[in-house]
């Protein structure tokens, strides 16, 4: 075997070559290919984990901002431009995180949908480790909201 052969290419050819015994080499095969869903599938649990966990700490990162543009938009004294430009960046950052927030969701249900491919029927830890905070609306959306 090279060792610049990816890893898989180099099983693929350990198996096509390796002494069949009958019966027991197909079993042995089946039972390779079996690991190796497992493994895949996996991986991809893995990875979807990893990713939403990225996708919240960014959304806590972008809470933790739009807080501060909020008490900075509070502070008396602004000029109306100056309130203005405030306010549209406070606009695009809730339509970002929003966006955001919908693909945690995706990757949310992207997981449970592993989880259960693998037979996890529970999904209680997911959503203490995996918390998706809230839809962020603008003010003026709760000022309709509350008149509708």
């Amino acid at each position: 075997m090279t060792s610049d052969k990816p890893e898989l290419e180099a099983r693929c050819e350990e198996r096509d070559t390796a002494p069949r015994a009958g019966g027991l080499g197909e079993v042995l095969e089946a039972g390779w290919v079996a690991r190796e869903l497992v493994e895949e599938r996996a991986g991809a649990m893995r990875r979807t984990g990893r990713r939403l966990g990225r996708m919240l700490k960014e959304l806590k990162s972008m809470e933790t901002e739009l807080g501060r543009l909020d008490l900075t938009l509070q502070l008396p004294g602004l000029s109306a431009r100056l309130r203005s430009e405030i306010q549209a960046e406070i606009d695009l950052s809730v339509d970002a995180y929003n966006h955001l927030r919908e693909a945690a969701c995706n990757a949310y249900r992207q997981l449970i949908s592993q989880r259960e491919s693998f037979g996890f029927r529970g999904h209680e830890m997911v959503r203490r480790c995996y918390p998706i905070p809230d839809l962020l609306l603008l003010p003026d959306a709760v000022e309709e909201t509350i008149e509708a």
